[in-house]
């Protein structure tokens, strides 16, 4: 059976104090080409000769929330969450539905989910969020609405990959669990530009049986995964 839970241990065996953060790269929807925004999942400080980890929770989450401005790298965001099933198939071949989500929007309240329909898609390892069309495109943009893909990593469920939602739409989306570790202080549910980070990239689904990944941080400053 996987883990219900993966630990990433560093081994800090640069001589001096370092600040780890956790990052995740998993994709956008399938169905639509979007702008996609990534935040910190989690920080810790590694000291000399010493090791620190992170723990991520193996399941999959959506995320509702806002920005605390226009969406960008440094602007910090609050989301909400609700766990959700992916579509698979039982052993005896029966399949089991992955998670619909409908975003519900009033005029008092920030956006939010609630169940929704039965799904659009036989694909396998999918989820769907559709979006109703009683807002606007630029109530969205202006609201600083976000909706996407969430982890836990001990801080809480933060958005590992989230993008401005438009009416109407019906988003297809296949968690990947892609993550980056990067070297340099962030502050946690921070929106940042992976492209401008220090990092190492590594998919736990190639760990799905071991559960545990060993980082070292060496003298150089570069970051590789213990064989």
């Amino acid at each position: 059976m996987p883990p219900s839970k993966y630990r990433i241990i560093i081994k800090n065996q640069s001589g001096r104090h370092q600040d780890c953060s956790l990052f995740s790269g998993s994709p956008g929807p399938t169905n639509t080409s979007t702008t996609t925004f990534n935040t910190v999942l989690s920080s810790n400080a590694s000291y000399p000769n010493s090791q620190v980890e992170f723990e991520i929770d193996a399941r999959n989450y959506a995320v509702v929330g806002i920005s605390r401005g226009t969406p960008g790298p440094g602007i910090k965001t609050h989301f909400n969450s609700r766990d959700v099933v992916v579509r698979s198939t039982r052993p005896n071949g029966t399949p089991i539905p992955g998670t619909t989500l409908s975003l519900i929007v009033s005029s008092n309240d920030p956006p939010s989910f609630t169940k929704g329909p039965p799904p659009e898609t036989n694909d396998p390892g999918t989820f769907e969020i559709v979006t109703s069309p009683n807002f606007t495109q630029d109530e969205a943009v202006t609201g600083n609405w976000l909706i996407g893909i969430g982890f836990d990593a001990g801080d809480g469920v933060k958005a590992a990959t989230a993008w401005t939602p438009v009416p109407n739409a019906d988003y297809i989306i296949i968690p990947q669990r892609i993550f980056y570790l990067a070297l340099g202080k962030y502050t946690v549910g921070d929106i940042v530009d992976l492209s401008r980070t220090k990092s190492i990239m590594f998919n736990l689904d190639s760990y799905l049986y071991k559960g545990v990944i060993a980082i070292i941080s060496d003298k150089k400053g570069r970051l590789t995964i213990e064989k």
